[in-house]
């Protein structure tokens, strides 16, 4: 027959005081050892438990201060990544704007290499957005999206600027008598096209621009070429006429002194003149004409520094 492996015999222990006090006697039977060892089983147990729940809670706890702690990270990292996606697009979109100006001055359409459509599906997130929150995964997505459009822009600019290169090798002589730098720097006082006079108030074309600045401004060409007429005009006062070749031609009004005479060869930026009010002018002020075969353009059309 097997024993209860959880059967005791009975103890007897003797407390023995330090005085005179008498023996005390304390009985242990098997049914009172059982129960203590049952009990701090149980109780060791529960310590157990516990302490293996506190310390994984506390592990938690440190896990997402943690996590918490690089999402905010992610966060600062991807708005400072939004915000350079940003500056480049803009940067980008000035360099399509400078590209649409230059064609349009030097009169070649844009390449159709250039206009290439992009488009498709879009492909799956990253793996690493899939652990993200779904606010955090969408930011990924979006500047993912915009640096695949970036590239695309930046390849078709590419080959936009490929055949402007190409262009500008095969014709720098016209390159250089198209006008296209600013003759002064200042303020644009009135545009290019239709205005009431100043001068008895009728609605007429104003040829050019007038560029408001200091008396004395050293006024530069804007592109090489042949000076035509360097003299006095009624309207104009003190006016600089320049041929660039190719049925250009640019004409500098209000001068106060003129540097040049008729026949001389000019470069582009050099000091023609110096800004005045001669002529007609209600104070210093550049009027500059930009004429193609005789015919008044509007000069910012050919303005690209």
């Amino acid at each position: 027959m097997k024993k209860d492996f959880l059967q005791f015999k009975d103890y007897t222990i003797l407390i023995v005081p330090d005085h005179t006090s008498g023996v005390k006697r304390v009985r242990l039977t098997s049914g009172r050892i059982r129960a203590l060892l049952i009990t701090g089983g149980v109780l060791s147990l529960l310590f157990l438990l516990f302490s293996v729940g506190y310390f994984s809670g506390l592990q938690k706890g440190w896990s997402l201060e943690r996590y918490q702690t690089e999402n905010q990270n992610l966060k600062v990292q991807f708005k400072a990544l939004s915000e350079q996606v940003t500056t480049i697009q803009n940067q980008l979109n000035r360099v399509n704007e400078l590209d649409h100006r230059i064609r349009l001055a030097i009169g070649i359409e844009q390449s159709q290499k250039a206009d290439l459509g992009v488009g498709g599906p879009e492909g799956d997130a990253p793996a690493m957005s899939q652990m993200l929150p779904q606010q955090e995964a969408d930011r990924i997505k979006k500047i993912a999206g915009k640096l695949s459009q970036l590239n695309n822009n930046l390849d078709n600019q590419e080959l936009s600027l490929d055949e402007l290169d190409a262009y500008l090798e095969d014709n720098e002589a016209l390159i250089m008598a198209t006008p296209s730098i600013w003759p002064v720097r200042g303020w644009v006082t009135t545009e290019f096209g239709m205005r009431t006079s100043p001068f008895g108030g009728t609605y007429t074309l104003h040829q050019g621009i007038d560029i408001a600045t200091t008396m004395g401004t050293l006024i530069r060409t804007p592109a090489s070429g042949i000076v035509t007429y360097a003299g006095w005009d009624s309207g104009y006062g003190n006016l600089v006429v320049i041929s660039h070749g190719y049925g250009l031609s640019t004409k500098f009004g209000h001068c106060a002194e003129i540097l040049v005479k008729k026949g001389d060869a000019v470069r582009r930026g050099q000091g023609i003149a110096t800004v005045g009010a001669t002529g007609r002018a209600t104070g210093p002020h550049l009027h500059y004409e930009i004429l193609i075969h005789g015919v008044p353009v509007n000069p910012r059309r050919y303005v690209f520094e």
